[in-house]
């Protein structure tokens, strides 16, 4: 089998924040996630789950702050809503963009940046766009 022949199942994302518990107390109880492991005594590595999407939280190591997601999703307007009044760190709320997508982006407490957005119907003219063949 060669290298081009093995199937890669999914992408999760590995998240360095400061404070574990205070990470994932954000990420279940303001953004809607559910905690799906933790490893560590105290727990300092776990994973957080939301409908098919997983990203893996580390207390101190493992990655950098400020990283960006982007996490499609079915009604960002809806979501931009619950956000509101979870308290969560809005810091963009949802907007058109030219692409055909509205999008907004959620911080965390450790900088990184979470996009999130929704298809918009209509479609948009994308002159700089180009499909690999």
């Amino acid at each position: 089998m060669t290298q081009s022949n093995i199937c890669f199942d999914a992408v999760i994302p590995i998240l360095r924040v400061e404070d574990f518990g205070d990470s994932i107390d954000y990420y279940v109880n303001k953004l809607g996630f559910e905690k799906e492991w933790d490893f560590g005594n105290p727990p300092d590595f776990g994973c957080i789950r939301r409908g098919e999407s997983q990203v893996f939280i580390c207390q101190g190591a493992l990655g950098q702050p400020g990283m960006w997601l982007a996490f499609p999703v079915s009604d960002v307007d809806a979501l931009h809503e619950g956000y509101k009044k979870s308290d969560a760190i809005i810091v963009e709320p949802p907007a058109d963009q030219f692409y055909g997508m509205r999008v907004m982006v959620i911080g965390d407490l450790d900088g990184h940046r979470l996009r999130m957005a929704s298809s918009l119907e209509e479609s948009v003219d994308q002159p700089n766009f180009h499909r690999a063949e």
